[in-house]
């Protein structure tokens, strides 16, 4: 889908170059205007996906179940000492079957410990695809992403709007 909209918005931008070239202001405000739509848009997607990446595993997954981080794998990083990740393993006894799931690899070692309970989120369908909703540490990149992008994409909006009453 990222692709499509990438596309669509350098299309908008070409056709918006080749219609005005010959008006250089009116090039100039729709090309503020094309383009602080875009950059609003790519904000609000990735960083609003971003955000409600859990609540999408929680329906997609359904299946709320209690499992037990059993073991906390260590990871360092090749050539630095300091940069050390960890991935948590849980258990969790799914329709009888006991079932282990490796979490992502994250950065902060200190979020699960050995023994502690944490909801997660199992597939119906299939009891080996899950969700931990604890592993949703993303939302910072995605208001990262999120703000930058809005707040140059309203600028760019603002300054195309302002000047297109100029003309």
């Amino acid at each position: 889908m990222g692709s499509y909209i990438n596309c669509s918005f350098f299309l908008a931008l070409f056709i918006t170059y080749m219609t005005t070239k010959n008006n250089k202001a009116v090039a100039d405000v729709a090309f503020e205007i094309v383009l602080g739509t875009g950059l609003t848009l790519v904000g609000l997607l990735v960083g609003l996906g971003t955000l409600f990446r859990p609540l999408i595993k929680k329906i997609q997954y359904g299946r709320k179940i209690q499992a037990v981080c059993v073991d906390v794998e260590s990871y360092m990083k090749a050539g630095d000492a300091d940069a050390d990740s960890a991935r948590p393993v849980y258990m969790a006894v799914v329709d009888g079957k006991d079932y282990i799931y490796f979490d992502e690899i994250k950065s902060n070692v200190q979020e699960s410990s050995v023994g502690e309970v944490f909801p997660i989120y199992v597939s119906r369908k299939d009891p080996y695809k899950f969700a931990c909703t604890q592993s949703s540490g993303n939302v910072i990149f995605g208001l990262v992403i999120f703000l930058p992008f809005c707040c140059m994409g309203i600028v760019m909006l603002v300054l195309g709007i302002t000047g297109l009453s100029a003309l």
